[in-house]
């Protein structure tokens, strides 16, 4: 997974020049939390939100292409 996050983060920043990326996660799902924090984003917001599975905290992430091209 980590590997495909780089691949789009590239083609993201890179290719469409977009300026920010923000991704929703479901808070409970710790796997997506760990690969935000390792591709250096930060968690900007927390709320609930409906999935199929029921309803869970959501925590909204984000990161500049500034940011990004730093940590490469």
């Amino acid at each position: 997974m980590s590997e495909a996050c780089k691949a789009v983060d590239h083609y993201w920043f890179e290719v469409l020049q977009r300026p920010l990326m923000r991704v929703p996660k479901a808070a409970p799902n710790q796997g997506s939390r760990r690969i935000s924090e390792r591709g250096g984003m930060r968690l900007i917001e927390s709320r609930d939100g409906e999935f199929v599975s029921g309803r869970f905290p959501v925590e909204l992430w984000e990161i500049t292409r500034e940011e990004w091209r730093r940590l490469r």
